[in-house]
């Protein structure tokens, strides 16, 4: 096919256009931008990672000894950090780079104990707000206090329905749920995994769950501003009705 001078340069105007359109909605989004580069690097770092822990699981099963376990191990401990750090950042993508469960099982127990696993837990959700009055930014993280104590547990929500909004409706309630943990983060797959309990009995009966939002329960300093005048400088008359 043939295309003479208009439509060639027909199609030279529309990728040009494109490109301009494609600058300015980054430009515009600088932050946005930003953000998506940062997990795109931790994407990669995680693939790379996880390509290294395959290498060395082959090399171990190929001659099992004490250097290839050492190695294999340091490779599960490099990896974990490496998702956790994409969970942190994107738990969507984080929930597309876990291990597949064949996989995981062939890992012998020292190594296995640093990658990520099934978990049900009980306990109840707390928003940690933070402000940056500095950049006008404020950001909520959501934890788990588990009711049979421990550490409190980092919540993510990867479920591609789901929403902050999700997270907010749980906020100070007694949930159970079902994710995937690794380390101190869970990871939830699916949001109809989180049921949430009625406390004010005993029977553990379930509440419908209103994608409205609810008012979380807010952690943390939070600063206030007062302004005060005084009027005392100018003298004041008052005169007779």
């Amino acid at each position: 096919m043939v295309l003479g001078f208009g439509g060639l340069w027909g199609r030279r105007a529309v990728a040009v256009a494109c490109a301009a359109t494609l600058l300015a909605l980054l430009a515009a989004t600088p932050a946005r931008a930003a953000q998506g580069g940062e997990s795109h690097a931790a994407d990669a770092a995680t693939i790379r990672a996880s390509d290294a822990l395959l290498a060395a699981l082959r090399q171990w099963e190929r001659a099992p000894d004490a250097a290839r376990m050492s190695l294999l191990v340091q490779r599960a401990a490099q990896r974990r950090e490496q998702l956790v750090a994409l969970v942190q950042k994107n738990p969507r993508l984080a929930a597309a780079r876990l291990l597949p469960a064949a996989l995981a099982s062939r890992l012998p127990a020292p190594a296995a104990a640093f990658v990520e696993r099934a978990f049900s837990v009980e306990g109840r959700v707390y928003a940690h707000v933070a402000d940056d009055f500095a950049t006008g930014i404020s950001r909520a993280d959501f934890k788990l206090q588990p009711a049979a104590g421990g550490t409190e547990l980092a919540l993510h929500l990867a479920d591609a329905a789901g929403s902050n909004r999700d997270l907010r409706s749980w906020a100070g309630k007694q949930v159970s749920l079902t994710a995937t943990q690794l380390a101190d983060q869970l990871l939830i797959l699916d949001r109809k995994q989180v049921r949430v309990l009625d406390t004010a009995t005993t029977s553990g009966r379930v509440e419908t769950m209103s994608m409205a939002a609810a008012q979380p329960v807010i952690q943390g300093v939070q600063n206030t501003l007062a302004i005060l005048v005084n009027f005392t400088d100018k003298a004041m008359s008052c005169t007779p009705a």
